[in-house]
């Protein structure tokens, strides 16, 4: 009975320790079968997140490939178009360039023997109202010649196509050689003249356009400046790097609201047709090309009754800087 009590007490302990290890087992399975159901779970969802990003990726490379294709087909438009605005600005240019010479031609012959007429008598005197009529259509035929040359020279800019012929300039001499051109109507209209400029200043430029720059300044003061109580001053300065030309006169000014156009194509002061002083409206902006073509920049100062100051800057190693 002994050995039965001892059997059965050991079949019971043996029993709760099966009960224990299989409630442990039953847990552990429990944990790990919840630990890989969110693994799954999980894997499950970065698979759905790197399809998902699969078929995004495939979406944008679909657009990329859709908008490159567009992009060809606009580039080639574009091209085309570029062709056609080249061809259609060469021809411009060509067309300026013979509506110029056809109408410099007959203004050459005009200007030579207004010339003649008023200088010499071997055609026989000529009355005060000839003079005057003379006089006249000689200072009509100038303006329309400087207005031929401006349309032309403005497409040569526009193109990037205008020529300079650089070289070596005394400026004191430059500056003494465009002064005597003035003499004639400074007297005339008794304006009081005033040069400054260094000695021994030598520039690399175009001397034609230099001049022409500086004509065109000394003009529009001239003819802005009170007769009799006139003045214009052509001031040349220079620092270690640069030159300053600038053209100072005491005339009627310029409008603030009127001033940051003034170097635009076609701008007028005074588009009135009462106007007092005519123009194309492309000096100034002629201006402005060919001195930034010498690697410079304009500029004005203006108070209205105080008169203007019109200026400019190159630097003294100024050369070509603009394709030709």
């Amino acid at each position: 009975e002994i050995a039965i009590y001892w059997i059965v007490g050991m079949m019971a302990a043996f029993g709760g320790v099966i009960l224990t290890v299989n409630h442990n087992l039953t847990k552990i399975v429990k944990s790990r079968t919840e630990l890989l159901t969110r693994q799954t779970e999980k894997l499950e969802e970065e698979i759905r997140e790197k399809t998902n990003l699969i078929n995004l990726q495939k979406q944008l490379e679909s657009e990329i490939e859709d908008r490159n294709k567009e992009l060809i087909k606009k580039s080639i438009l574009l091209e085309e178009q570029n062709k056609k605005l080249v061809e259609i600005d060469k021809k411009k240019a060509e067309f300026a360039s013979m509506v110029t010479h056809e109408l410099k031609t007959p203004l050459t012959p005009i200007l030579s023997w207004c010339d003649i007429l008023l200088h010499h008598d071997s055609l026989g005197p000529l009355n005060d109202e000839q003079k005057n009529a003379i006089t006249k259509v000689r200072h009509n035929a100038r303006k329309l010649l400087r207005l031929i040359s401006d349309i032309l020279d403005a497409e040569k800019l526009g193109l990037n196509q205008m020529t300079f012929n650089y070289k070596n300039i005394d400026i004191q001499e430059f500056v003494r050689d465009l002064s005597e051109t003035y003499a004639p109507v400074l007297a005339e209209k008794r304006i009081r003249y005033f040069v400054s400029c260094p000695k021994g200043l030598v520039l690399h430029l175009d001397e034609l356009r230099l001049a022409q720059v500086l004509k065109n300044f000394i003009n529009n003061s001239i003819d802005f400046v009170p007769g009799r109580n006139g003045k214009v001053q052509l001031k040349i300065e220079q620092s270690p790097d640069t030159v300053m030309f600038s053209v100072i006169d005491n005339g009627i000014g310029i409008p603030k609201e009127k001033q940051q156009n003034l170097f635009q194509k076609f701008y007028q002061i005074d588009t009135s047709s009462t106007r007092k002083h005519g123009g194309s409206g492309l000096g100034l902006a002629i201006c402005k090309g060919i001195i930034e073509s010498f690697g410079g920049m304009v500029g004005m100062q203006s108070e209205p009754g105080m008169g203007s100051r019109f200026y400019f800057t190159i630097p003294k190693s100024a050369g070509p800087t603009l394709v030709q």
